[in-house]
């Protein structure tokens, strides 16, 4: 083996290996270089780590929905499911570019009521049926003829 092969597979082989082992080994949520895990496989940096539990929650958050923005720089409806306890507590549909902007947009329109939620993104079905949008539904039937006059309408 020649001196140029030996450099060519020591580049080759160890690129990949130092990528991975820098991504591995910074914040997740600031990208600084980490010092210690706030779980297992979720690294974090000194400073990140002495902010409040809240806080560093937020933080979390607000990285989580700038990620979701740059992949999806156009808002579509998404259609929420809510359930809590006490069972099915409602639908609606927000436009937004992520799963974490439309339950804040939810929030903000005052149709998100808390508890489990499940969100399904809807980028090539159009606007929601007129009056449907950014509303909590709780009525099934009301639900049924909602979603059936949505998926008239794309079919």
């Amino acid at each position: 083996m020649t001196r140029s092969n030996v450099a060519i597979g020591v580049n080759t082989t160890s690129a990949p290996r130092a990528r991975k082992t820098m991504m591995k080994d910074t914040c997740g949520i600031c990208d600084r270089p980490a010092e210690g895990e706030i779980a297992p496989g979720k690294p974090v940096c000194a400073s990140c780590l002495a902010m409040p539990v809240e806080e560093r929650r937020l933080a979390g958050l607000r990285r989580m929905m700038a990620d979701e923005q740059a992949a999806n720089p156009v808002a579509f409806w998404h259609y929420l499911s809510f359930v809590g306890e006490s069972g099915f507590l409602g639908v609606s549909w927000v436009e937004a570019r992520g799963f974490i902007e439309a339950c804040q947009v939810a929030r903000m329109h005052g149709c998100n009521p808390g508890g489990e939620v499940k969100c399904m993104p809807l980028p090539e079905h159009g606007d929601p049926p007129d009056g449907s949008d950014y509303v909590l539904h709780t009525d099934k039937a009301e639900i049924d003829r909602l979603c059936t006059l949505w998926t008239a309408r794309i079919n």
